[in-house]
């Protein structure tokens, strides 16, 4: 059995269905769990700035990770750009 998972992730928006991160070791699928209970953008850096830099590193590239399956989904779509919002919005980068 392969070590890696995949996980589904979904904003609160009415219409999202979703997108999917494969290729995903455990640590990262626990990562994702947590930062995806955050209510605000704030709560999430305040976590993150908690984090030894290697876990912080991770979650950095997890979120340019869901970013960037995001927009990929996007260009399949058509140009409803309100999902790629709620996730920005989530996942802000400074």
């Amino acid at each position: 059995m392969s070590g890696y998972r995949s996980k589904k992730l979904s904003s609160n928006a009415r219409n999202d269905r979703g997108i999917e991160i494969t290729g995903l070791t455990l640590e990262q699928v626990e990562l994702l769990d947590a930062m995806w209970s955050f209510d605000t953008e704030e709560d999430l850096q305040q976590w993150q700035d908690g984090l030894s830099l290697q876990l912080s590193q991770q979650v950095d590239s997890l979120i340019i990770m869901v970013l960037l399956e995001q927009f990929d989904r996007l260009l399949l779509m058509d140009n409803d750009y309100s999902q790629a919002t709620d996730y920005l919005q989530k996942f802000r980068m400074h």
